[in-house]
């Protein structure tokens, strides 16, 4: 899958991802899980690429680094800008963070890191399943989630 290199352009119904990740081994993996799940994926070529396309689409899917490369990417500032997007955008987008030293697919992990998933570079071969399971586990929640607040009678979007 080539990664789109431009300004994103994408349309109602697309499935969009933007990919964070300096290291190339890592990044290809995640883009080939990323296609086999039929999204668009983008790569974020630097720390001011990427903190305009996360700022100009709401992707469905971002995957941060959690690992910070001198002179590359600051993935710090990048997973920083990401966490002021509004909230009732962030419910609507799956966020993952991938790297050596965290444990795939631990809720508490993630949850400290404001992530839907947390995944260690290991295990990036299974990262198309574990997106899968995942993102139908938060869909699930996110209904009971929007009829609860349907029944209390509060605006949700």
């Amino acid at each position: 899958m080539n990664p789109r290199q431009s300004t994103p352009a994408f349309f109602v119904g697309d499935r969009s991802a933007l990919v964070v990740v300096e290291e190339e081994s890592y990044s290809r993996q995640i883009l080939d899980a990323l296609g086999q799940l039929g999204y668009d994926a983008q790569l974020g070529f630097s720390t001011e690429d990427s903190i305009i396309k996360l700022r100009s689409h709401a992707y469905d899917i971002v995957v941060f680094s959690s690992v910070s490369v001198p002179g590359g990417l600051d993935a710090d500032q990048i997973y920083l800008d990401a966490l002021q997007i509004p909230l009732e955008q962030r419910r609507m987008q799956f966020f993952v963070m991938v790297g050596p030293n965290l444990r795939t697919a631990d809720a508490p992990q993630a949850f400290a890191f404001s992530m839907d998933l947390v995944f260690n570079t290991a295990d990036l071969g299974h990262l198309r399943s574990a997106l899968k399971y995942a993102m139908t586990q938060k869909s699930e929640q996110m209904e009971h989630f929007v009829d609860c607040l349907k029944t209390m009678d509060i605006a949700f979007m």
